[in-house]
């Protein structure tokens, strides 16, 4: 008997091997896409915003500083900015002061294409900076840009930098 059921044993049929090498191939590429594409999609989407920022230009026109309150300070600093490339939705002056490291940000400004563009007012008050500012304080400009994904990408500063005067 047992010798009759070892000549009658059948292996797995060649269907039921086929179907199970199509599953675990499947199980992992499953396995695999779960842990790469989010990796993709993170990926593109700062190459997106890096794309978009890759031709934008946008120059600071002028700095001036301002004693607003009259105690010997300066108080306002305003920067006048120009998009020289067009693509460009709004900016942002960023002020530095050379001798303390110390940044201030101005808000964003809606911007015409080609367009010239002063920005608000950036305060400048706590940091107690009085006549002579001789190279003292600098101005630069940020694009803020159309990401190509329905929002907006803020591009780094730009290389051009200017000397703020009185």
């Amino acid at each position: 008997m047992f010798r009759q059921m070892l000549e009658n044993k059948r292996g797995v049929s060649n269907v039921v091997t086929t179907v199970l090498i199509i599953l675990l191939a499947l199980a992992a590429v499953a396995v695999l896409a779960a842990f790469i594409l989010p990796t993709i999609r993170n990926t593109s989407t700062s190459a997106g915003q890096q794309t978009a920022c890759f031709n934008v230009q946008v120059t600071p026109l002028d700095c001036s500083v301002a004693d607003t309150n009259g105690d010997g300070t300066y108080d306002e600093a305003l920067v006048k900015l120009r998009d020289d490339s067009g693509a460009v939705k709004q900016v942002k002056a960023v002020i530095a002061n050379t001798n303390t490291g110390e940044t201030a940000t101005s808000n964003p400004q809606d911007i015409s294409a080609y367009g010239t563009v002063s920005v608000p007012p950036i305060s400048i008050s706590g940091w107690g900076i009085g006549a002579p500012i001789v190279n003292t304080l600098q101005a630069r400009a940020i694009a803020i840009v159309d990401d190509g994904q329905g929002g907006t990408a803020e591009c780094p500063p730009s290389p051009t930098v200017i000397t703020c005067h009185t």
